[in-house]
């Protein structure tokens, strides 16, 4: 029980670290660089690829996002994970992919959001519903119920014809307090 308690720290640590960092919101912060070297160079990267995002310059934000990913000797996942969400937005559907599944892989934890944004690029873009929704629920399963989770995995389902799911899901959803979900269940469901 001890070495589960110690594990489940761990996940915790790192969720409660790389949270606040994907969260767009967050941003508006820029450092200047003091050192070519300095780890903070990733985040001036990192700030004008939101900037980028934001403007909706996909391919400049991909390079800063690289850019932000080439500056440091450590994985950022939220860098990775933009620079996956702008590969989507072109349709390089593979790379994006690959860059949600390399920080999987390389960070080596389930944590819940790296699926709930591969679950979201495969609903948006790749149009894959069943496979958004086997990414839904694992993000479900490991983070527990969240709302956007939940509003997401109702849409995919609503995609695939099973309305009285995606109206359970909503509905969870609106419960945890999610604005737009509330909207869908009072639009969509009986």
């Amino acid at each position: 029980a001890n070495i589960s308690y110690i594990w489940d720290m761990k996940k915790l640590i790192l969720l409660l670290l790389f949270i606040p960092l994907i969260s767009f919101s967050s941003f508006g912060q820029h450092i200047e660089p003091t050192n070519p070297n300095d780890d903070r160079e990733h985040m001036i990267y990192y700030n004008k690829g939101y900037e980028k995002f934001e403007a909706k310059d996909y391919y400049g934000a991909i390079y800063e996002f690289t850019k932000s990913i080439e500056a440091i000797d450590f994985i950022y996942p939220p860098a990775y994970i933009n620079r996956a969400l702008c590969k989507a937005k072109i349709g390089d559907l593979k790379s994006a992919f690959d860059d949600i599944d390399y920080i999987i892989n390389a960070i080596g934890l389930d944590v819940g959001f790296f699926y709930y944004y591969r679950g979201v690029i495969k609903l948006e873009n790749e149009k894959n519903y069943y496979g958004a929704i086997a990414d839904f629920m694992k993000a479900i399963e490991i983070d527990g119920e969240v709302a956007k989770y939940r509003f997401k995995l109702g849409l995919a389902k609503e995609k695939i014809g099973d309305l009285n799911g995606a109206c359970a899901d909503w509905k969870k959803a609106a419960r945890l307090g999610d604005a737009d979900a509330a909207k869908w269940v009072a639009n969509q469901c009986n």
